[in-house]
């Protein structure tokens, strides 16, 4: 009786001890933590129509639109958005109706370029579909080349890029300096293969590890209203800026938080404030396992703690302002200064 007593008493035990744990994974799992509105500097919004200049929107996840009213691109453009289980579990390929869907809720119905910085699924899934669905031009890595060989792009629409190309598209002037990816533990840099390429046309769907990395790029825009740097991720490469200046810079804090203080230091150095910029937007800090909107929340704390990646940014650089998924902003010369507001409509 005694024995059964204690076999009981063990099994109770092993059980919360293993509850306490998975308890705590759900929790982190579930948990979106928000970010307060007084807490933060927001992009303000203009109280009557924005004069003509250059149209900024973040697009959720690492994405970036960017117009003059005559030429519109898009910067790894991720709309798709599965969830979890299928990005670990599953296979991925573009989802139209979601594409299609996000497009008409952006306002974008025509495009010139589709630029995607290395081709991680987040970054580089959709733009094939996107290029083909507006004619327009892929730019990117020999990697992104590949993917986009695999989802049958016309050659004509594909074009590679490096860090010494420099391409006009109507009066913007883009370059491609050469950047890095935030760091990630071995183990997962090896699934999502960082430093790797795809070496031939990648036929979809494939599981996310097939997406490796090719080589990875900021995107700088040089314009008459404006210049703006686009950092795909938490990264950099130490004089990579050199000479190029910016008024904006958006750039990913995906996994900032993580790293150490004096690589932190070292991203904001290089990274950010090496091209002068009067203002850095974060973005790439929504959840992109849910559908894009204004609305779609920080991820969960189990994949990364937002408010310690801006509190990264706001501390150590001046000018960060905040701004939401689909918020049209507009970036314009004013005499010899430079404004940047968000749209009354938006």
């Amino acid at each position: 009786m005694q024995t059964q007593q204690l076999q009981r008493l063990r099994t109770v035990t092993i059980f919360l001890v293993l509850l306490v744990p998975f308890g705590a994974f759900l929790f982190y799992l579930n948990w979106h933590p928000g970010l307060a509105e007084d807490h933060h500097d927001w992009v303000r919004q203009s109280s009557e129509p924005v004069p003509a200049g250059l149209t900024l929107m973040w697009l959720g996840a690492a994405g970036v639109y960017v117009s003059d009213g005559d030429t519109a691109l898009v910067i790894d453009g991720f709309f798709t958005r599965p969830p979890l289980t299928q990005i670990v579990f599953g296979e991925l390929e573009p989802e139209p109706e979601r594409i299609r869907t996000a497009l008409e809720q952006a306002g974008i119905d025509e495009l010139d370029a589709v630029i995607v910085t290395h081709s991680h699924f987040d970054h580089a899934l959709d733009a094939p579909w996107i290029a083909d669905h507006f004619d327009a031009l892929l730019l990117g890595s020999p990697s992104a080349a590949n993917l986009a060989r695999g989802q049958g792009l016309a050659e004509a629409l594909i074009r590679e890029v490096d860090d010494d190309a420099a391409l006009r598209m109507g009066e913007f002037r883009l370059r491609f300096p050469r950047s890095g990816h935030a760091p990630l533990p071995p183990l997962l840099a090896r699934l999502a293969g960082v430093n790797r390429s795809i070496e031939r046309p990648l036929t979809l769907p494939a599981p996310a590890r097939k997406f490796r990395e090719g080589s990875l790029c900021s995107v700088h825009l040089t314009h008459p209203q404006g210049k703006v740097l686009v950092q795909p991720s938490a990264g950099h490469e130490p004089g990579a800026l050199s000479g190029l200046e910016a008024d904006v810079v958006l750039t990913s804090i995906a996994g900032l938080e993580k790293q150490s203080r004096a690589y932190q230091r070292e991203f904001v150095q290089h990274g950010l404030q090496a091209s002068h910029p009067e203002w850095i937007l974060p973005v790439d800090w929504d959840d992109f396992t849910r559908p894009v909107s204004e609305e779609v929340p920080a991820p969960s704390l189990l994949l990364g703690n937002v408010r310690s990646s801006l509190r990264v940014l706001e501390e150590a650089a001046p000018r960060v302002l905040l701004t939401r998924p689909l918020w049209r902003m507009r970036l314009m010369r004013s005499g010899e200064d430079m404004e940047l507001t968000r749209d009354p409509s938006s």
